[in-house]
């Protein structure tokens, strides 16, 4: 059972907060569930309980990971 989550804000919506887990698989939220300001692409440290449910409330950005990922090349597509 683990402490805690990483998930990455993929799409907001006025209403949803569309997450990816490290799998890859998609989680809506509905936004009021958060008590922190959201962008797309944000990381998010998610603590859960002992059920493994994540604790919304508790989210808290990832700066540094954020940082990170903001620095990875991304691939293009192949030159003619």
């Amino acid at each position: 059972m683990a402490s805690e989550q990483i998930w990455l804000v993929f799409r907001l919506t006025k209403d949803t907060v569309v997450l990816v887990d490290e799998a890859g698989a998609e989680t809506a939220v509905p936004a009021d569930r958060f008590n922190l300001d959201l962008d797309e692409g944000a990381v998010l440290r998610v603590s859960v309980d002992e059920h493994d449910t994540p604790r919304w409330a508790h989210a808290e950005r990832d700066w540094e990971a954020e940082s990170r990922r903001n620095q990875e090349p991304t691939s293009s597509p192949p030159e003619d």
